[in-house]
């Protein structure tokens, strides 16, 4: 009786399996990798730079000027996901706007020299052209989503925390079909370190806002970023800010103005970059 129920467990562990590669065999092949050292061990992320090229780009440029570095995950809801990036809830309030952060991206290397809308809605953040893939879906655990949504709210009138969302992305912790084509899913959480995050999202939290517990002390947090690789060979880094506990500094905003980063002379500074050949930043 013991043998035949260790051997349906062990013939239902392999249906999953063979279920799960199903899953994963569905996805186009990743073109980025970064690494997030956190507070809880290493969490190894694939990137779907084709796919996503604009909100990649956008993530890779905050990842190489160090935005993330120091960043806490200020929500987290055990067994669905776990969320971090610039925040207006009043005790995790950020120093600067989003629309102060969108201002410094249009100076870096986050706009595409092969872009020709070099203001407005240079970033892309028209929700109608947010890079949703159909191979690319909730179907399991580890998939790492901006956490602006595609559709409007109707609830939500705080148009500054809407706009926040465009910095924040969390990783998902279980697989959540009710959120296919609502968000944009442009990387996937890979191999073991899937362990780690799934370790953060058994910080104790509040059960309504996913704000951790322990918030003074102790939370998790995102302690520095290692990009590895992606295709992107004009992304440069700028000259490193102040970033304290992941919140941008107002200084950090006048530097980018004060080193001549306008849309008028942005390309002259990326061809001073160019010179000195491209070098992903490891941290």
């Amino acid at each position: 009786m013991q043998r035949s129920a260790i051997g349906i467990i062990g013939s239902s562990w392999q249906h999953n399996t063979n279920n799960m590669s199903q899953v994963y065999s569905t996805e186009p092949a990743t073109t980025g990798h970064v690494v997030f050292e956190t507070t809880h061990g290493p969490i190894d992320v694939n990137l779907w730079c084709k796919e996503c090229p604009t909100t990649t780009r956008t993530f890779l440029q905050l990842c190489l000027d160090g935005y993330y570095d120091g960043m806490i995950f200020h929500r987290i809801l055990s067994d669905f996901l776990i969320q971090t990036g610039l925040t207006q809830q009043s005790s995790l309030q950020a120093s600067a706007s989003a629309d102060d952060i969108d201002k410094y991206l249009r100076g870096s290397t986050a706009v595409s020299t092969k872009s020709s809308n070099m203001s407005g809605d240079a970033l892309r953040w028209d929700r109608k052209k947010l890079e949703v893939n159909p191979r690319i879906r909730f179907n399991h655990r580890g998939q790492v989503a901006m956490a602006l949504p595609l559709e409007e709210s109707t609830n939500n009138t705080d148009t500054e925390e809407t706009a926040m969302l465009r910095y924040q992305f969390f990783v998902t912790l279980d697989e959540a079909p009710f959120l296919d084509a609502k968000h944009v899913v442009f990387g996937t959480v890979a191999g073991s370190t899937m362990f780690n995050a799934l370790r953060i999202g058994r910080t104790d939290a509040d059960d309504q806002t996913g704000i951790p517990t322990d918030l003074e002390d102790a939370p998790p947090r995102i302690k520095s970023v290692k990009i590895d690789y992606h295709p992107f060979e004009d992304i440069l880094s700028l000259p490193r800010r102040n970033y304290h506990s992941g919140k941008l500094q107002p200084m950090v905003m006048e530097g980018w103005e004060k080193e001549g980063l306008t849309d008028n002379n942005r390309q002259l500074k990326r061809d001073e970059r160019n010179a000195s050949k491209f070098v992903i930043s490891i941290f």
